[in-house]
């Protein structure tokens, strides 16, 4: 008796696979793809940094450019405005002393006080400036006071000319020319201190852009061994689940139906993995029918032996029996050969005897006409 096994429908052992989420449960395409991306994302991430952080020293550049030359504008035209007005008032002492009009000693002292006002005006701008450092807030502070104070001595010693107290005015004027020089000395020192920060911001700017460098670098140094570990984990997950999958092929190839891959996922590794552990589940199964058939056919052909034997066994009785058979057909025949013999002779004997009746016949009919003749004449003469 055959049996036949019922084969598994590959679709059925792939119709639920367990679909694992994140990275794994990615197509390989998709797979492949989302490493391109981080690369890219990467090298995005690197090109925006650099990009940012070249705009940023750009513009801080633009700035300690712009400080630094308003700074250094602003100290230059404050030297010159001072230097105008020292040379005016030396102008309308000069006047005063060749006894010059008065017209022109006012020309010389108007154009002092207004280089003066325009020092005042511009040491105020400089102050307001960002990013002044300690030393040049203290030294403009000092240079704006010496110009209040300078300012105030010219008044006293225009007010003790005026009064006619020549001996004030020139005590006065003794004490404002070192004061002018003062503020002179305090300009060219911020013109010094200027220089120091246009310097120490040259120094912040290459080493701002070393650092920005620096970062750039250390982003490109992480992004490039992101890329490369995710490339790498990829690679190696791809190439570990495709070695299963190679080695499930081997072991069918070697005979042996019990292995199965063990790898999941919704990629297209996944589903022929699946697919190739369904195809191994339905030839297992189609094999064990093959075997059981095979068993079922080598007990018939053991069957089938045995009732051969039996009939070879049986073949020698019957032809033992059929030379029995042969002989005694011979005697038969013979014996019918004799009894043909005595058949024929008993027929004519029959033949014979039926001759005989016959005529026993007509004598018994004669007997029998001549026995009622008799009668007749019995009675015949009973009734006489």
């Amino acid at each position: 008796m055959s049996t036949s096994a019922v084969p598994t429908d590959p679709a059925d052992a792939s119709a639920a696979p367990h679909r694992r989420r994140g990275v794994g449960g990615l197509g390989f395409t998709a797979k492949i793809l989302l490493t391109v991306s981080v690369a890219l994302l990467v090298t995005l991430g690197v090109g925006i940094t650099a990009v940012v952080a070249v705009r940023s020293m750009v513009g801080v550049a633009h700035e300690m450019y712009d400080q630094d030359v308003q700074g250094t504008a602003l100290a230059g035209e404050m030297r010159f405005q001072m230097a105008t007005a020292r040379q005016n008032t030396v102008a309308a002492l000069y006047q005063q002393a060749v006894n010059g009009g008065d017209d022109m000693i006012k020309q010389f002292t108007d154009a002092r006080d207004a280089a003066l006002t325009q020092v005042a005006t511009l040491g105020a701008e400089y102050q307001e400036q960002t990013g002044l450092t300690d030393e040049q807030t203290s030294a403009i502070a000092a240079v704006l006071a010496d110009v209040s104070s300078y300012q105030e001595k010219l008044t006293e010693t225009a007010q003790a000319q005026a009064a006619g107290d020549t001996a004030t005015a020139q005590e006065l004027q003794t004490e404002t020319a070192p004061i002018g020089s003062s503020i002179t000395d305090g300009i060219d020192g911020l013109v010094q201190l200027q220089v120091s920060a246009s310097q120490a911001s040259d120094a912040s700017a290459a080493s701002m852009g070393t650092r920005r460098t620096l970062l750039i670098v250390v982003l490109l140094l992480l992004g490039s061994v992101l890329s490369a570990t995710v490339g790498i984990q990829v690679a190696r997950r791809l190439r570990t689940r495709l070695d299963r999958v190679g080695a499930i092929a081997d072991a069918i190839a070697a005979g042996d139906l019990t292995a199965r891959s063990q790898v999941t996922g919704g990629d297209e590794i996944g589903h022929t993995a699946r697919s190739l552990d369904a195809a191994t589940e339905q030839l297992r199964s189609t094999m064990a029918g093959v075997a059981a058939t095979a068993q079922a056919v080598a007990a018939a052909a053991e069957q089938l032996s045995a009732s051969s034997s039996q009939v070879v066994a049986g073949s020698d009785r019957t032809s033992a029996q059929a030379g029995v058979v042969a002989a005694a057909a011979e005697q038969v025949n013979r014996n019918v050969q004799s009894v043909a013999a005595g058949a024929e002779q008993m027929g004519a004997s029959i033949r014979e005897i039926a001759q005989n009746s016959s005529q026993a016949a007509k004598v018994a009919g004669q007997a029998t006409e001549a026995a009622a003749v008799t009668n007749d004449q019995v009675a015949r003469l009973g009734a006489s």
